[in-house]
């Protein structure tokens, strides 16, 4: 099938009267309009459509083209097969937030994944055939020598920047105004970035032992993430109003509340206060347990996930008198991957804990066979009506 076609397609898809609902129900959601309704969402990371659609990834990030045409038939085949509530395009944790809260509403977003943001400082990122990109398991900043010698990242020249804007750029050429894409955002957190440009294990030694040398490292990439931002709104001529953190990496299990305190929460609340309506969501895999009243602090937060490994209840008591929205993330193994009655006494159980509580459900599947997926999303739309008035959205 032609890009032409597949471009065609996919403006069919964005415009059907079931998209422009699920836009809607977004922005009144994220909003704070429509509190009542409970988003149900699947989100996989490129490796299981590699594995699916038997997409080539590294040849995907080898050419504009090539990855216009790979995220199309990709987008096609999640909207016709996965009917929860993504809006088409939406393809990854945190797309939702970013798209449908700042002021740029674009179709489709440009995603280098994990490892663009440390590559703009030199680290480098590895592009495989069936897995997702990431970068090198090798810390680049060994002494406080290395760290001086990187200098802030350049928007056009440094790591994947020139790949960035090459691919911007020609994708924009094909589309002709048809589609809109994303440029890409800088995610990862300051401790993300200083973890995988320092290694944990020399992060943490730094903290108790060189902690001036922490907090320069944590100034410096909290400063770089600022310049880029502003080169971004240059290039772009518009500016970011509600960021996100990826923060896989803030975990109360390895940091203490008084560590993230002290080396990385000043950080990541300069970030919050540099946008002008503070940060939007903020994104850990970890358990947040221990960190949730400080993290609440943070200026603008609108959105928090919760992971299988953090406590849901208190998560609720916490962030629910703030209006803070909960993307509660399932645990596969125990709320997905089971039958229909386990699936459906599991999401009650979590949807009964939210009295006031604006949440969004997250299956967050691995690689499981497709009909396992389906079946939850149909379990999961008809308990999620039990609680919820309004007009749902037919598949």
């Amino acid at each position: 099938m032609g890009i032409d076609r597949l471009i065609e397609e996919f403006v069919g898809l964005k415009n059907s009267s079931r998209n422009l609902k699920l836009k809607n129900l977004w922005r009144d959601f994220y909003s704070g309009k429509n509190s009542e309704k409970i988003p149900i969402t699947v989100n996989w990371g490129l490796s299981f459509y590699a594995q699916t659609l038997s997409i080539d990834l590294k040849a995907m990030f080898s050419s504009p083209q090539r990855y216009l045409e790979d995220m199309l038939k990709i987008i096609l085949y999640r909207s016709r097969n996965f009917m929860d509530d993504n809006p088409v395009g939406v393809m990854f944790p945190g797309a939702l937030a970013e798209e449908l809260t700042a002021d740029q509403q674009g179709d489709l977003m440009l995603y280098f994944g994990p490892p663009f943001e440390p590559s703009l400082f030199g680290l480098e990122a590895i592009f495989d055939e069936k897995f997702d990109p990431r970068q090198s398991p090798n810390p680049i900043i060994r002494s406080e020598s290395d760290l001086d010698s990187i200098g802030y990242p350049d928007f056009y020249d440094s790591g994947l920047m020139p790949k960035t804007i090459e691919f911007y750029e020609e994708i924009c050429r094909i589309l002709k105004g048809r589609v809109e894409i994303v440029f890409p955002i800088f995610c990862r957190g300051p401790f993300s970035v200083a973890w995988a440009l320092r290694g944990l294990q020399n992060c943490v030694i730094d903290m108790y032992r060189r902690p001036d040398f922490f907090h320069k490292m944590m100034n410096f990439i909290t400063e770089s993430r600022i310049r880029w931002e502003k080169e971004r709104e240059g290039y772009l001529g518009r500016q970011m109003r509600r960021p996100q953190l990826d923060n896989d990496e803030v975990d109360g299990d390895i940091i203490s509340k008084e560590f993230y305190e002290k080396f990385i929460f000043p950080y990541e609340e300069r970030i919050a206060r540099y946008y002008n309506d503070g940060l939007f969501y903020f994104h850990s895999c970890g358990n947040l347990t221990r960190l949730y009243n400080s993290i609440a602090r943070l200026p603008g937060l609108g959105r928090i996930e919760i992971s299988p490994v953090s406590n849901f209840e208190l998560a609720t008591q916490t962030f629910g008198p703030r209006k803070i929205i909960l993307h509660k993330r399932l645990d596969p193994p125990k709320d997905v991957y089971v039958n229909a009655k386990d699936i459906a006494t599991n999401l009650r159980r979590i949807i009964q804990q939210c009295t006031d509580v604006s949440i969004e459900i997250d299956a967050c599947p691995l690689d499981p066979p497709t009909e396992r997926i389906q079946e939850w999303i149909q379990v999961a739309r008809s308990v999620t009506s039990e609680f919820r008035r309004g007009t749902e959205i037919a598949d």
